[in-house]
């Protein structure tokens, strides 16, 4: 009875059979088992005899000449006294079948792939979904038919593409993009720029434009582009961009700032914390433009001539400082110092329409006078004087001057000490000030660039410099988004859910196409 106790426990404990299976040897397959109809595949990371006749896996164990007769003799008695050439040959057509089967089962996931590919062209390109189906696939097979044959052709009609099916894989890719843009923006500091309008079907849209740092640069991306439910004032709109923020997690605190186009009230909902500054730019400038008519009257002959020139003249500039406004990664100090330059080409124009020194700040004016032989009209030029004293005054009402207290951000390596900042940001900027390798950064790389490399040595001035540049300083964005809703929303697609669609039409992220793949089950193309 002890005997088998202790023959029990011997088995029963793990360390006797980690030593039994240490002694337990492994055989590898050779080729001469072929002789007897065997070769190898691997199950599990371990390799297994394989029956080249009937294709049966046989265990680890069966890795024996003597048990790979025993089955050719006893299954396929019939064979035994076939040459070894016989055994080569359905190896051969074995391998042949396995090609065979993994090159139909991969058909279908190379045909899904190409389906969300397509989709994602189309959605990039703001086009119908039914062009998929119509246009590309038949002018795919068109061209694969002709450069390669009939055969490869075929092939196509496995991808799905049809209208209901391009709409699934453009939800899925937005989603995915989405989830891609919140997992980045969560923990960051971030602005952002939001805008209402109405398309062509009289539906309101809030669009809001999102810019954080992202791999050490500014990242600028669509944050949603939703449809407005009832009113349009100032709290609903806010509304929609809280809730937004919620469901997704995002910090309010995070937000150092918020540009809109004539929903200033939106800043103050949330109690002062979302920055403050809002830039009415296009706006305004075409309000200039109105409001010449209260200083010109319409008359006829040379005079109405002479003013109309000067309007001319004037718009150009004007336009030309809108212009230099726009644009994609425009940062507030850029603005400011474009700003700065205008106002003062403003008191130089004026200066030189008193001296009568027409030729290069005035150009059409001073062509319509000097092809018609005609002289500046003292009257004239004091209305004119008089407008550009008002320019001068609303652009110095609408933009003070600056303090001077952000040339530490623009260069800290000229700049004095600015007298805001705290003791400890003032000694950080002086170390850095004396740091020789942060100087020939500053001269290779750009603004913000440079203030994101110190942040890891300097970053508490690093963190207040690129909190004050990442705000946006105009609307540009959200209006170039609203021409890109009016392409997609057109009046033959009025019924279109357009925020999946703006989601991939606007964003600068890619969809990870591996990830959705993992989630979906290729089906055959309808």
């Amino acid at each position: 009875m002890d005997k088998f106790l202790n023959s029990s426990r011997k088995r029963d404990n793990p360390e006797v059979i980690s030593n039994i299976e240490k002694k337990q040897k492994i055989r590898k397959y050779d080729d001469s088992y072929l002789n007897f109809g065997f070769t190898s595949t691997v199950v599990a990371n371990v390799e297994h005899p394989q029956c080249v006749v009937c294709l049966k896996v046989m265990a680890v164990e069966s890795m024996l000449p003597n048990k790979m007769k025993r089955h050719l003799e006893t299954v396929h008695g019939n064979l035994v006294n076939k040459p070894r050439d016989y055994f080569v040959s359905k190896l051969k057509a074995m391998a042949q079948q396995k090609h065979i089967f993994t090159k139909q089962a991969t058909i279908p996931s190379k045909a899904l792939l190409s389906s969300y590919k397509v989709a994602w062209r189309i959605a990039k390109s703001k086009k119908p979904h039914t062009i998929a189906e119509n246009l590309i696939l038949p002018a795919a097979m068109d061209m694969v038919s002709i450069m390669i044959g009939d055969a490869a052709a075929k092939q196509l009609q496995n991808v799905p593409l049809s209208d209901n099916t391009i709409s699934r894989r453009i939800q899925d890719m937005a989603e995915d993009i989405n989830d891609q843009l919140i997992e980045k923006l969560i923990g960051n500091d971030f602005a952002i720029q939001l805008d209402e309008a109405t398309d062509s079907h009289n539906d309101a849209h809030l669009i809001c434009y999102v810019r954080f740092v992202v791999n050490d640069v500014f990242h600028e991306d669509l944050l949603f582009c939703k449809t407005i439910v009832g009113e349009t004032k100032a709290a609903d709109l806010f509304n929609i961009l809280d809730s937004f923020i919620i469901e997704n997690n995002i910090v309010w605190d995070r937000c150092f700032g918020v540009c809109t186009d004539g929903a200033r009230s939106m800043a103050g909902c949330y109690n002062g914390n979302v920055l403050k500054r809002v830039f009415e730019l296009r706006k305004e400038l075409h309000c200039f433009l109105l409001e010449q008519k209260k200083y010109f009257e319409k008359f006829e002959n040379e005079v109405f001539l002479i003013k109309l020139s000067y309007l001319c003249d004037i718009f150009e500039k004007l336009n030309v400082l809108n212009v230099s406004l726009q644009g994609n990664e425009t940062l507030i100090l850029q603005l400011t110092e474009k700003i700065t330059s205008f106002k003062r080409k403003l008191v130089l124009w004026k200066n030189k329409m008193d001296e009568g020194a027409l030729n290069n700040c005035f150009p059409t004016l001073y062509m319509f006078l000097h092809e018609n032989n005609l002289n500046m009209i003292e009257s004239i030029k004091l209305v004119f004087m008089e407008h550009l004293s008002q320019l001068i005054v609303h652009f110095q009402n609408y933009f003070p001057e600056d303090d001077q207290q952000r040339n530490w951000i623009k260069d800290p390596f000229t700049t004095d000490l600015p007298s805001e900042l705290t003791i400890t940001k003032q000694e950080q900027l002086i170390d850095l000030y004396s740091d020789s390798v942060s100087k020939s950064k500053f001269v290779s790389l750009s603004l913000p660039e440079f203030w994101i490399a110190m942040k890891k040595q300097y970053p508490i001035v690093a963190n207040k410099a690129i909190r004050t540049l990442i705000p946006f300083v105009s609307s540009y964005l959200c209006e170039t988004g609203f021409s890109a809703l009016a392409v997609i929303k057109s009046k033959y697609r009025g019924k279109l859910n357009t925020e999946k669609e703006m989601r991939i039409a606007l964003s600068k992220f890619t969809p990870r196409f591996d990830d959705i793949m993992q989630q979906k089950q290729a089906q055959p193309s309808h």
